[in-house]
């Protein structure tokens, strides 16, 4: 699911599109970034951190490892590992056990996305592999028993199984263009998700069980309750559930475009979950704010994209979210854009002939700079004014936030990552107290300089934000302007985290 500020759908229905605003090239000290390199600075950890992860990142080994990523996600289709029936299961020839021994090179996770139905085991070839299976409920049943194969064959080497991706789309949905995935009803859903997790628990005790990435906004959109939601009203109306873990260890969503979303949707989702009596993990499996101005993948302007400089601000925005917000793992979607067989979307941090586009340097000051932190705290400075009347969180049912400096401060030992980010369409002066022995000021492409103090503060200039969406409010950016991380080392532990002041001390 894609979009471009919280009515994006809606705007696209109406023709409410007006002309962007593109976001100026950074430049910064003169430096130029790296090409596909690993970054020769910022603070080290051996081990890679599970909590940043990618999607389909064993495409290019290379390029996976340069950007750190602690987790892959790789689909695996029901369809193409057995095409012709049980006899037929062939997941080395899928997946061969080299690129998975490649893929878990430095300790990486990898999570495996069941779906697509074979033709053979469909209730319904007519709507081909988005079919229900047949025997649902049965634990002698093709699905049954092919989660059961898979899970054992793999069993110690994937961590997690989600079952299906993006189960909330329906025909005819608005904005749903190809993602229609499942033609069951919410029922069917829940009984395949029950039948998966039984068999996955047999065959492969440590691995969990992830309930399918959702999208949330084709619900918001098309006027319905949350398809989480709606499952849980049938786990809770199911006799089995609470004696077996509510059938599932954690929860996926899909979010695009806006971190606030990222932000937001986590609190919902968790308070969604505390309603129902249940606490689980809550995993991010798709971010991405897809570009139409590269020159080398031209797009039209249909505002679900966003200009390569957007996106590679909106890289270190979501995850800086992300772990502040609490989501336990966020991914991106994807590594390359994969031509090969998928629609000729702009989905990848690289073109398929392994050039990156700004984004993957942006991913790598993230994994570099963001990650294996023992503490996120997330402390903006908010707006004077309340331009959109009463904001979220003050107002649950608003989508818009009214913060002005966004300040995401990540602590590890004794480091402190500060991440500053511009809410406004203006240039912003801010500062932060010094509160180590020196500072580093790195650009969001990791371009990186000396940051000297002025009278106890750390200033920086933030550029502003760019990415209108049609029906926003007037002054509201979907994602912020350029962030800015202000690194500094000999923190003493338990040293608190303050908002953001503007401008420069007097």
């Amino acid at each position: 699911m894609i979009r471009g500020g919280p009515l994006l759908l809606l705007a696209l229905l109406l023709g409410l599109l007006p002309a962007p605003v593109a976001a100026a090239p950074t430049e910064f000290a003169g430096l130029q970034p790296a090409a596909r390199t690993e970054l020769a600075a910022g603070w080290r950890h051996a081990a890679l951190d599970p909590r940043l992860g990618m999607s389909e990142g064993w495409r290019d080994p290379a390029a996976l490892r340069l950007s750190r990523a602690g987790v892959d996600r790789v689909l695996f289709s029901w369809a193409a590992i057995e095409p012709d029936g049980p006899a037929s299961f062939q997941p080395d020839r899928y997946f061969p056990p080299a690129l998975l021994r490649a893929d878990r090179q430095g300790g990486r996770d990898i999570v495996g996305l069941i779906q697509f139905t074979p033709a053979w085991a469909a209730r319904d070839p007519s709507q081909g592999e988005r079919s229900v299976p047949i025997g649902l409920g049965d634990p002698n049943g093709p699905w049954a028993q092919f989660v059961s194969r898979l899970a054992r064959h793999y069993r110690g080497q994937v961590s997690a199984w989600m079952i299906w991706n993006e189960m909330d789309f329906r025909p005819g949905d608005n904005g749903a263009g190809g993602s229609w995935t499942w033609d069951g009803t919410d029922a069917e859903y829940w009984q395949l998700l029950k039948d998966a997790y039984r068999a996955v628990k047999a065959a492969d005790p440590d691995a969990q069980v992830v309930l399918g990435p959702t999208a949330y906004w084709v619900d918001v959109v098309n006027g319905r309750s949350l398809f989480v939601k709606r499952l849980l009203k049938l786990a809770a109306q199911d006799p089995e559930a609470a004696d077996n873990n509510w059938f599932f260890d954690a929860i996926a969503m899909n979010l695009y475009r806006a971190p606030d979303d990222i932000y937001r949707v986590f609190f919902e989702l968790q308070d969604t979950l505390k309603r129902a009596g249940i606490a689980k993990p809550l995993w991010v499996t798709e971010l991405n704010c897809m570009p139409f101005d590269d020159p080398q993948t031209p797009k039209p302007d249909d505002h679900q994209r966003c200009t390569l400089e957007e996106q590679a601000a909106f890289t270190i925005q979501a995850f800086a979210m992300a772990l502040a917000a609490g989501w336990s793992r966020a991914l991106w979607y994807q590594l390359t854009d994969n031509h090969i067989w998928r629609e000729q979307e702009v989905w990848g941090l690289e073109h398929d002939d392994g050039s990156p586009r700004p984004a993957f340097q942006a991913y790598q000051t993230a994994s570099t700079y963001l990650t294996h932190g023992d503490r996120y705290t997330f402390a903006p400075l908010k707006r004077s004014t309340r331009p959109w009347g009463v904001p979220w969180p003050d107002n649950p049912g608003s989508y818009y936030p009214n913060w002005l400096v966004y300040q995401v401060v990540v602590d590890r030992g004794s480091e402190r990552v500060s991440v500053l980010w511009n809410a406004s369409g203006k240039p912003l002066q801010a500062r932060i107290p010094k509160q180590g022995e020196a500072a580093l000021l790195v650009d969001k492409l990791g371009r990186q300089q000396p940051l000297e103090e002025t009278a106890g503060w750390y200033v920086v200039d933030l550029a502003p934000a760019t990415a209108v969406g049609p029906t926003d409010p007037p002054g509201y950016y979907y994602v912020g302007g350029d962030p800015l991380l202000i690194v500094q080392e000999g923190v003493p532990s338990g040293t608190p985290v303050v908002q953001p002041v503007l401008g420069a001390p007097r």
